[in-house]
């Protein structure tokens, strides 16, 4: 599982030094997100908190006017089957599912005051899902997923360097691979994320 994601981890430092050279104009990004399955997964899977990083390169300098930003995302997301969902555990047993999502962001960001900003845009990436049972005996293959996240946020700017912000997304997900698993996946997956967390300016 270390050597599978491997190569993402390059991917994100390698764009991350790339971006740190426009020193005046990027953020670094860090929160923690709560995060529900929809459909019939929600009936498997229980509400998690998880955690989100990213840097953004921004087409202005933040804080002093309107702007875009493009840049990275990188988060991790545990699950737990639900335990209040008596056949599920029955007829399937104990569960946990880890979930890494790397993605291409975008956002739209519009400063109501020098106190206050409003943005909206969406994440375009992958998902790589990891399922084993309680015991930690059984590891299936690694699930890749294609994904798009629509998001609305704001930010509470304290100052040009930090700012605190609300997001929630929309995450709308394809399964490309399809290994053996012992609990099935929907090809289409819905999920509703809300994140908190810190921005940080240079």
């Amino acid at each position: 599982m270390i050597i599978a994601f491997r190569p993402i981890f390059i991917l994100i430092l390698s764009i991350g030094f790339h971006l740190g050279a426009h020193s005046q104009s990027t953020e670094f990004s860090g929160g923690l997100t709560y995060s529900s399955f929809l459909g019939n997964e929600a009936e498997f899977w229980a509400p998690s908190f998880g955690y989100q990083f990213g840097v953004q390169l921004f087409d202005e300098v933040p804080y002093t006017m309107d702007s875009q930003a493009y840049g990275i995302s990188l988060g991790f997301f545990p699950f737990q089957n639900n335990t209040s969902n008596v056949a599920a555990i029955v007829d399937s047993g104990y569960y946990s599912s880890f979930l890494v999502e790397t993605a291409f962001t975008y956002r739209y960001e519009r400063f109501i005051s020098d106190y206050f900003s409003a943005y909206a845009g969406s994440d375009v990436g992958f998902q790589f899902v990891n399922l084993r049972n309680q015991q930690g005996l059984i590891l299936t293959s690694i699930q890749t997923r294609l994904m798009l996240a629509p998001k609305l946020g704001a930010n509470v700017e304290f100052n040009e360097y930090l700012a605190l912000y609300l997001e929630g997304r929309y995450n709308l997900s394809l399964g490309l691979s399809n290994p053996e698993m012992e609990v099935q996946y929907s090809s289409w997956q819905q999920m509703w994320n809300i994140s908190t967390g810190f921005r940080f300016r240079f």
